[in-house]
């Protein structure tokens, strides 16, 4: 996988830009979505080494987010298999994400693992089970995504911490460029599958469940990524080519 250069992107000034902005306060938790490794060594795709940059400058903001933790989130895709490493151990995601915060200035101490989700909806959802509702110091949470997902993760975010019961969050997203981080070639199709998937979000998901119980339900009894089934192993998603660069 190739990997465009992060000097296009300006962390600090795209953290800036975000505290400045009357829409966002200071997150208590920082929810950093994966999205794809090289195949070679493990190294994060780099529109999440964005998103890995703009976090890391927002918690070395020391007056607004001393206190900001990060949890990285995601084991993998349904699109392709996990890193493995060496030993021929897999290595999820949020892993290989949260070596990168450190070698970003992110202290470990301040980093948290949801290492077994494959796909946004279960990223957060699983971040809110696993995490947040057990630490009733994180909620205000801030989502951090690239632009082409940032609309559809923005929708499941508020559907995922208003399914009741449910203390009460405060949620935003927020998006880091595409521009370089994405070949221009792929960006296009990526776009509009994300929005086909947006759109059947809304119709099948978010219309109709809006208890944890029944999301708990969905995912785990009707979800391919997540449900019990025979044939165990996951079916072969078709993906073209360009778009699944993109992962």
């Amino acid at each position: 996988m190739a990997h465009a250069s992060l000097h296009s992107f300006d962390a600090d000034a795209w953290a800036d830009r975000l505290m400045a902005s009357r829409k966002y306060k200071p997150p208590s938790v920082i929810l950093v979505l994966a999205g794809g490794v090289s195949d070679d060594d493990g190294t994060p795709h780099e529109s999440v080494l964005r998103r890995l940059q703009a976090t890391a400058a927002l918690v070395a903001r020391r007056e607004e987010c001393v206190e900001t933790c990060v949890v990285c989130v995601g084991g993998g895709t349904s699109h392709k298999p996990k890193w493995c490493d060496e030993h021929g151990f897999a290595v999820p995601e949020a892993q290989l994400m949260a070596r990168h915060l450190a070698k970003m200035g992110v202290p470990l101490s301040r980093c948290v693992l949801e290492s077994l989700s494959d796909d946004t909806i279960g990223n957060l959802l699983f971040a809110r089970l696993l995490h947040t509702d057990a630490r009733p110091s994180w909620r205000d949470v801030l989502v951090i995504t690239s632009a082409f997902q940032a609309p559809r993760a923005a929708a499941i975010a508020d559907w995922v911490f208003a399914l009741t019961p449910a203390p009460s969050y405060t949620v935003a997203c927020a998006a880091v460029p595409d521009e370089g981080a994405v070949d221009a070639s792929a960006l296009e199709g990526r776009v509009a599958r994300e929005a086909g998937s947006l759109e059947s979000f809304q119709r099948n998901v978010a219309s109709r469940i809006s208890t944890l119980e029944d999301a708990h339900a969905f995912i785990f009894q009707q979800h391919d990524a997540y449900r019990a089934r025979e044939p165990v192993a996951k079916d072969t998603q078709q993906v073209d080519a360009a778009t699944l660069a993109t992962y």
